[in-house]
């Protein structure tokens, strides 16, 4: 009752009537305007708060800008205040300037890095730091030669000092004296990577997501941001963002870009005159405009309310208007489904509907005489069309079957025309005729002939070969062409030729054959066609094996069954050009056989399906026997090669410990440290076998592996201070043992060397090995080096006081690489060699690192 009372107030649309079109008409006018006002709200909303934030956005880098510019104002004038200082009393008295330093010490507060006087050669003359290290970096000694040029900057472009890879800046101030000439300068170095002023910008977000970007133009340098490890960044080239360069030619301002991160944001831009630096201010667009999505939802939310209630309301009084058509409507449906033109409809009203409801009246009163035409004409038709004793079949221009003689409904085995009609004319034929079907339907709807020899099947089940000769006929009612066609009943003749070719193709197949076992797979109706020799491969006579694929496929042994049915469904499928699978197979006298079995596809159906399969079967027994037989060989030998590799692991194991208890009993310092060596050299040794005993690959080492794990035991066996750190850049580089073993043992010598020598008198220090491919030629570099006191220039590696370098030189050469030498200011070891192995195009390298000593680990 409520669903009546809704439908009376409300009634359910009917997306083909008028009331329903117009009412659709008319929401969607409304809806288009309501969406063009609210985009066009938005748009202009935008453009305002695209404006403010960007104000709000340039007072923030103003205010920064400024507060960067005092900052490196006060830091040039303490700067030039010692300047002054050290003009007064010239750069002739070294203990004078050093004095005026130490005075000032409070300036390593600010300049993290020290600071230096230099004579305009060049020449240090005073410093004042934290550290030992008197080396000026090159950008520093590079500027003295600008000083008197009217463009020289006191404030240099940040910059990365190469030997220590430490990230810098520096003030630079001119000394002049007391008659204005310029003696030399006054250095003060900034060390980015320490606390400084510029640590202000470091994790500090503009809003929530924003950020902050200290920019040289200069050198396109991001000097700091809130993100740190963007330091020292280098901004895309100039061209590649047009946006970015203008701020970099000082545009001072706000504006949307794309920043290096591929981030659509809006950036605000402020110069630090001091040192022509850049203070940008970014902030996403996703968050600088959230607003105007909220507001988005909020008016489409409301839009899509009003829409209804409209609708809803213009459904409603479109409808009450249009009741009386909906009346007629309702009546001539009725009429229509009893085709009864003898009831006409009833006039209920005299206006336009009224006149349309009389003009349909006269119209079926002309149909019921041409009725009665009709039935004369339809009963001598009908007398013939019986009568011949072939198929003879009418079909519409749209598919649907209109008649069809006694004759063609017992080729289909259908009871009556009805019956053909609701299962489809098309439905009968066989599915890889179907297309061939249309389009003689298609050529004859257009007025062409035609004939076509196809497979059909009746609704019994029975499959029959048909030929049908086709004309148009046209349809004297509107006009249009029909399908006539007569079809007769060849299956024998076309048996008989399928036989014959079927005969033919499979005796040439196994006369061509090798021997093998042959058999022919019907798949439409899945018999088989098993060959002698297939039945007696398997011991089995003529009359033993029925022709079913029951036959082979009981017989497959269980656990091979998934993949052989996973191989012969990708072939099926078309993803294989030919099936192979090898499995095993019972025979007769209950034994299993190995069985190649190869197939191929012969025929397949218009869409591509399998109809027909032959193959072979070949008895591999033998071949899989002799396989197996050496792999357990090959397993044997594995297991040799490990014991092997384990054995002289063990015994080098009882050397080294052998030597370490002659050591213990040795009062000589000097007889100590030649068993110490001895045990090291030996453990490189054992470690390069434990490690091909671990991987189980014998042929081959990974050195990069190999030399990480010596380097760690030997650095944490023999470290003896804190402060001394290995510092490991390892590439993975395969070698056989008889590279691996020298270049062991020679990694040992060096860093036992340096862990000796190196560090003497010194708390900390750092010792590097790298291994590195150079792509050229295959080469391959090993260094080993420290940044301890050095050796001395004229050392002779050939005398007797270094043994242990002579060693290394031996070593080399047994790697068949160069030795190449550096004494001072550092100590470096480089061998170049070639791998005696081929290298994998594709590595996965292990991770820089840096061992410590035991205590902190």
């Amino acid at each position: 009752m409520m669903n009546s009372r809704l439908d009376r107030y409300f009634p359910r649309p009917r997306w083909h009537s008028i009331s329903t079109r117009i009412t659709l008409i008319t929401l969607l006018v409304c809806v288009l305007g309501w969406v063009l006002l609210t985009f066009a709200s938005l748009r202009f909303l935008s453009g305002q708060l695209a404006e403010k934030m960007g104000l709000q956005q340039f007072s923030s880098a103003t205010l920064i800008a400024a507060q960067v510019d005092s900052q490196l104002n006060s830091l040039l004038n303490r700067l030039e205040g010692v300047s002054a200082d050290i003009g007064e009393i010239g750069l002739d008295q070294s203990s004078t300037l050093q004095a005026t330093l130490n005075n000032n010490s409070h300036l390593l507060d600010q300049f993290s890095a020290g600071v230096f006087v230099m004579s305009m050669d060049q020449q240090l003359l005073a410093s004042l730091q934290k550290d030992n290290d008197k080396r000026l970096p090159i950008q520093i000694v590079e500027s003295i030669a600008s000083v008197s040029s009217p463009t020289f900057s006191k404030v240099l472009d940040p910059f990365v000092d190469e030997p220590s890879g430490r990230m810098m800046t520096a003030i630079v101030i001119p000394i002049h004296s007391k008659d204005g000439q310029v003696l030399g300068v006054v250095a003060g170095l900034i060390n980015l990577d320490a606390p400084s002023m510029f640590d202000y910008f470091s994790n500090v977000h503009y809003g929530e997501t924003g950020y902050y970007v200290l920019v040289a133009p200069k050198s396109r340098r991001i000097i700091a941001t809130t993100d740190p490890k963007r330091r020292m960044e280098q901004l895309p080239a100039l061209g590649v963002n047009p946006a970015i360069d203008q701020f970099v030619d000082g545009v001072e301002g706000s504006r949307q870009l794309i920043n290096p991160k591929g981030e659509h944001v809006l950036s605000s831009m402020k110069r630090v005159n001091t040192a022509g630096w850049l203070i940008v201010v970014s902030t996403p667009i996703t968050e600088a405009f959230s607003i105007i999505g909220q507001i988005k939802q909020r008016v489409l939310l409301y839009s899509a309310f009003i829409t209804l209630i409209t609708g809803s309301f213009l459904l409603w009084v479109i409808r009450k208007q249009l009741e009386p058509l909906s009346l007629a409507n309702e009546v001539v449906i009725a009429q229509s489904q009893h085709f009864n033109t003898n009831i006409e409809i009833p006039v209920i009203s005299q206006d336009e509907i009224g006149k349309l409801v009389t003009d349909f009246n006269n119209l079926l009163t002309i149909l019921r005489e041409r009725d009665t035409a009709l039935v004369w004409s339809e009963k001598r038709f009908r007398a013939i069309f019986d009568a011949e004793p072939e198929c003879v079949k009418l079909v519409k221009a749209n598919g649907k079957l209109l008649d069809m003689n006694a004759a063609g409904l017992k080729m289909l085995e259908a009871d009556s025309v009805d019956q053909v009609k609701t299962i489809g004319l098309t439905t009968f034929i066989a599915e890889e005729y179907r297309s061939k079907f249309a389009t003689l339907f298609d050529d004859v709807i257009h007025g062409k002939t035609g004939s076509l020899i196809f497979e059909a099947k009746g609704l019994q089940g029975s499959r029959r070969w048909l030929e049908s000769h086709a004309i148009p006929f046209q349809n004297p009612e509107d006009g249009e062409n029909m399908m006539l066609a007569v079809t007769r009943d060849i299956t024998q003749q076309k048996q008989a030729q399928m036989d014959l070719l079927e005969s033919e193709f499979r005796w040439k197949f196994a006369i061509e054959g090798s021997g093998d076992g042959l058999w022919d797979w019907n798949i439409a109706d899945n018999s088989v066609y098993f060959s002698r020799r297939w039945k007696e491969m398997l011991g089995f006579t003529e009359d033993e094996v029925k022709n079913t694929l029951e036959e082979w496929s009981s017989r497959v042994h269980p656990e091979d069954m998934k993949m052989v049915t996973q191989d012969m469904s990708l072939h099926l499928d078309g993803e294989t050009a030919l099936y192979r699978n090898i499995h095993r197979v019972l025979c007769k006298s209950g034994e299993w056989k190995w069985i190649l079995d190869r197939g191929v596809v012969v025929e397949r159906d218009e869409g591509g399906k399998a109809i027909r399969m032959i193959g072979t079967h070949a008895d591999i027994s033998e071949q899989r026997a002799t396989q197996e037989a050496l792999q357990v060989s090959l397993k044997e030998k594995v297991g040799l090669l490990n014991e092997v590799h384990h054995r002289v692991k063990n015994n080098l194991q009882v050397i080294t410990s052998l030597l370490r208890l002659e050591s213990g009993r040795s009062d000589d310092s000097e007889t100590k440290n030649v068993l110490n060596d001895m045990q090291a050299r030996i453990r490189s040794m054992a470690l390069l076998h434990e490690s091909l005993y671990r991987s189980g690959i014998f042929a081959s080492a990974d050195l990069g592996a190999y030399l990480r794990e010596l380097a760690t035991h030997a650095f944490r066996a023999q470290v003896n201070r804190t402060g001394i750190h290995l510092h490991l850049e390892l590439e993975t580089v395969t070698v056989s043992m008889d590279q691996a073993t020298p270049c062991g043992l020679m990694v040992n010598e060096l860093i036992s060397n340096s862990l000796k020598h190196a560090f003497s008198g010194r708390p900390d220090g750092e010792i590097r090995l790298t291994l590195q491919r150079l792509g050229v030629e295959g080469q391959v570099r090993l260094r080993i080096s420290d940044n301890g006191i050095g050796m001395p220039d004229d050392l002779d590696m050939r005398s007797e006081r270094s043994l242990g370098l002579r060693l290394v030189k031996d070593l080399a050469s047994q790697m068949q690489g160069k030795l190449e030498t550096c004494y001072q200011p550092n100590t470096v070891f480089t061998v170049m060699f070639i791998p005696d192995l081929p290298q994998p195009t594709t590595t996965i390298n292990a991770p820089n690192s840096t061992v410590r000593p035991r205590e902190f680990v």
